[in-house]
C-alpha cells in the first residue's frame, strides 16, 4: 500500500511535489492497491480499486441486513418477556429468564450463568430479563462499537 503525504502551502516547490488526482488514480489502477493520503501525520482518505469498493459495499449491505434482523429478533423476544411477565411474576419472581422463540427456555438466579448456558445452546436471539415488579437497572462498563462507514 502506498501512502502520499499532503502538505499545506502554496509555494511552487510544494505544488510541484504534490501528485495530481490523475496520478493517484493511475497508481491505484495500475497496482490494484490502495493509496492512502496523509495530512498532518493522519490518514485522511483512501483511494481504493473499484473492485474493493464494490466488495465493501456488498459486505456493508449484508452487515446492515444482518444487524437489522438480529435487532428485530431481540425486540420480539423482549416484547414476549413483557407480554409473559404477569404470569412469570407468579411462577418465576426474582429469577432471571431466557426468552427464545417467545417462550421461556431456561431460568436461573444468576444472570451470567443463565447467559453462559443459553449461549452454549446457540439460542439466538435471546432476551434475558429479571422477573420482578420493580424495573431492573443495570450499569455495565462496556466498550462501544462505533460504525461510521458512510461514504
Amino acid at each position: 500500500m502506498k501512502t502520499i503525504v499532503i502538505r499545506e502551502g502554496s509555494s511552487a516547490y510544494l505544488t510541484a511535489l504534490a501528485p495530481t488526482i490523475e496520478t493517484v488514480i493511475h497508481n491505484v489502477q495500475e497496482t490494484n492497491e490502495p493509496v492512502i493520503l496523509i495530512q498532518d501525520d493522519k490518514p485522511i482518505v483512501a483511494v481504493i480499486p473499484i473492485k474493493d469498493y464494490e466488495r465493501f459495499n456488498r459486505w456493508r449491505e449484508q452487515e446492515i441486513s444482518t444487524r437489522q434482523v438480529a435487532n428485530e429478533g431481540f425486540e420480539r423476544e423482549r416484547a414476549a418477556f413483557n407480554r409473559l411477565k404477569p404470569e412469570l411474576l407468579k411462577t418465576h419472581n426474582g429469577l432471571y429468564v431466557a426468552i427464545h422463540d417467545e417462550r421461556v427456555m431456561d431460568t436461573d438466579s444468576n444472570d451470567r450463568e443463565l447467559a453462559k448456558r443459553t449461549y452454549a445452546k446457540n439460542l439466538f436471539p435471546v432476551y434475558i430479563g429479571l422477573v420482578s415488579v420493580e424495573p431492573q437497572v443495570v450499569e455495565i462498563d462496556s466498550p462501544e462499537e462505533v460504525w461510521d462507514v458512510s461514504l
